[in-house]
């Protein structure tokens, strides 16, 4: 009981340290519920809002000095309270915020999202351990069959890791560029850290295999997945104008 009470004490202290160095360094990271009351409490005094460029966060000035960053894309995450936009300018200039994330998938794997094809193996690899079984990327219809019927297994037994379905969504997405002969390119998430997600383009067209794939997978406690007909159906490219990728000029 006493080693509980100690860890609690340790966990509370490093988070009211870490509050009390953010304010003695003219900043503090908020979640984004508190921080928008802030905003709502100090719009009569608002002097000037912009936009920063390459991650879409909005910076609002107000009358008293103070100075409010909240992210582009609405959700999860955190954004920063300033005393003073001088606190605010160093961290503009490395695109580098002192923020928890929105914690989604692509966020935790934004280095290897960087050099996704490079990081095929690796997924391959983290498949084999979630299956026992030995997973390569091969588009036998053979083998397809087999690695389906210990997919299916798998998700009757119950107890499926999340990961599970993100790494699937991934083989699966990968064999999908191979038969269709695209690319992966990487669309800018306009958290306050930026990071990417994958999508598929080929001939000014797009497709985001990794929704209609998690979709089928979640389905697979009742109704048996194949993966080559979950191939067929992910196989959706739409023309696009402009999509805000990491090469986009």
């Amino acid at each position: 009981m006493k080693l509980k009470i100690f860890l609690i004490s340790l966990f509370l202290f490093k988070i009211m340290n870490n509050s009390s160095a953010q304010n003695e360094a003219g900043f503090q990271a908020m979640d984004l519920g508190p921080l928008n009351q802030i905003m709502e409490e100090k719009s009569p005094i608002r002097l000037k809002s912009y936009q920063i460029k390459y991650n879409k966060a909005y910076v609002t000035i107000y009358k008293d000095g103070t100075v409010i960053l909240f992210p582009g894309a609405a959700g999860l995450g955190q954004g920063i309270f300033f005393e003073d936009i001088k606190y605010l300018e160093p961290m503009i200039k490395t695109g580098i915020y002192p923020v928890k994330g929105d914690g989604s998938f692509w966020e935790k794997e934004k280095d290897r999202a960087l050099d996704f094809q490079k990081s095929m193996p690796y997924y391959c690899t983290k498949l084999s351990e979630l299956l026992s079984y030995k997973v390569e990327l091969n588009d036998n219809p053979e083998y397809l069959k087999e690695l389906s019927g210990i997919v299916n297994k798998k998700f009757k037994e119950g107890n499926v890791p999340d990961n599970l379905y993100n790494y699937l969504a991934i083989f699966v997405g990968e064999l999908l560029r191979g038969r269709e002969k695209a690319e992966w390119k990487l669309l800018c998430q306009n958290s306050l850290n930026v990071y990417y997600c994958p999508e598929l383009v080929k001939d000014r067209k797009y497709c985001d295999p990794f929704s209609y794939i998690i979709g089928e997978l979640e389905m697979a406690d009742f109704r048996p997945i194949d993966i080559n007909t979950m191939i067929e159906g992910a196989n959706n490219f739409y023309r696009y104008h402009k999509r805000n990728y990491l090469d986009s000029k």
